[in-house]
């Protein structure tokens, strides 16, 4: 009922749901499927939005995916984000280049370029990469990478900052630190250390 209501010219759309679409007028390319799913969306094109309410507020947006009750809900001019679970990106109005893998993954409003992965987990800065939450259903306290927790003959593997481009240019300085303290508290500790045998 009333899906893409306001269409004029607006060309290459499917649009399924109770008020789904309602407000494009010019929009192209856009795929939303569920119930006032992309709602405000007049101009925006080739974004797809897929759950309840995904994408409500999207105005001109483009090239988004929202997968989930409510992802991407405030989003109006955000472009390029990809927001997957229920009420994922929910914070977010004009941040572009975002990916929030998780129900209620976010970051704040105009984050940019930014990734949060896990139940909960919340960017808070733009650039900025987030695995886990401090919601404990979305922590991680033990982590892994290359070929798994286990394999019989495991290979090596090499953390790099970007190397340079071009002729003689340096590459990025690589910095690991330890967790950052509030008030007159000092850091966390940087602790290195090889695993007992038999572990």
């Amino acid at each position: 009922y009333a899906a893409g209501r306001a269409n004029t010219t607006g060309t290459s759309n499917a649009f399924l749901g109770v008020t789904t679409g309602y407000s494009n007028t010019t929009g192209y390319l856009n795929s939303f499927v569920g119930n006032s799913a992309g709602y405000a969306n007049t101009t925006g094109t080739s974004n797809a939005f897929l759950g309840y309410r995904a994408g409500y507020s999207n105005t001109s947006a483009y090239y988004n995916v929202f997968v989930g009750n409510e992802a991407g809900f405030y989003n109006t001019t955000g472009a390029s984000n990809t927001f997957l679970g229920t009420s994922a990106g929910t914070t977010n109005a004009t941040g572009s280049y975002n990916l929030y893998l998780g129900n209620s993954s976010d970051g704040s409003a105009a984050l940019s370029s930014s990734i949060a992965i896990g139940y909960g987990a919340t960017a808070t800065a733009s650039n900025q990469l987030l695995i886990g939450s401090n919601n404990t259903n979305g922590s991680i306290t033990d982590a892994y990478f290359g070929q798994g927790v286990t394999k019989a003959s495991p290979a090596g593997i090499t953390l790099n900052a970007t190397g340079g481009s071009g002729l003689n240019n340096a590459g990025a300085p690589l910095t690991i630190a330890s967790g950052k303290a509030t008030g007159n508290a000092v850091g966390g500790s940087l602790i290195f250390q090889t695993s007992a045998a038999g572990a």
